[in-house]
């Protein structure tokens, strides 16, 4: 049966999202979220992470491993961190502390916030055009 996290998909902005669902994040489930995002785009861009329904999310080492390894910091241009709840917050706070990414991190209670920070990281060949 095919997983229906993480998805991932880019908007009219040129920001790759990332959904994931319920529960902890495998290496496999990052792998496939950066397969997607390479199915997409291989331009670095930046991506905006978030979880379904105000799930605490937890990552597995070996995920968290990779998510700062040079497959993934190569198609990343920056990230925000969506959160919805205190817990979420002091999780990405603690990800942001121990794995810092090479970079620009943030974290975001609102969407729109996110979105507007991010814009400055998409390819200049794209916001010119727009």
């Amino acid at each position: 049966m095919a997983q229906d996290y993480p998805k991932v998909w880019m908007d009219e902005h040129g920001i790759i999202h990332v959904l994931w669902g319920h529960g902890t994040v495998s290496l496999a489930d990052i792998r496939q979220a950066v397969e997607q995002h390479r199915a997409i785009s291989t331009t670095p861009r930046p991506v905006l992470i978030y979880t379904y329904a105000g799930d605490a999310v937890s990552m597995e080492w070996d995920a968290l491993e990779f998510a700062n390894s040079p497959e993934v910091v190569a198609i990343t241009a920056a990230s925000g961190l969506l959160v919805q709840s205190f817990m979420q917050h002091h999780i990405a706070r603690m990800f942001l502390w121990y794995h810092k990414p090479p970079y620009p991190s943030q974290i975001f209670r609102k969407r729109e916030d996110a979105i507007d920070w991010l814009k400055q990281f998409v390819p200049k060949a794209e916001t010119s055009s727009t």
